[in-house]
């Protein structure tokens, strides 16, 4: 197996959601638009989306945040 095929298969391990998907679906339509809102505006730090829904009792963090931005997560698969 060479080192692109060990990539691959490590890509496909890495997780079949992502967990800013799965918060998503727990959000009323009002907060779900926010947040998308939020996540499209670059001038909103993945930070502050943090802190915001840490207050509501919605644990995702910053990583994640900047992850799903990026489109390095499970959704863009």
């Amino acid at each position: 197996m060479g080192l692109m095929d060990e990539f691959k298969a490590e890509k496909k391990r890495a997780g079949t959601y992502c967990r800013v998907a799965l918060v998503r679906q727990t959000l009323s339509i009002d907060d779900l638009v926010d947040l998308d809102d939020a996540m499209k505006d670059p001038t909103i730090t993945a930070s502050a989306i943090e802190r915001v829904l840490k207050r509501k009792g919605i644990e995702l963090t910053a990583a994640t945040i900047t992850r799903h931005r990026r489109r390095e997560c499970a959704c863009a698969e």
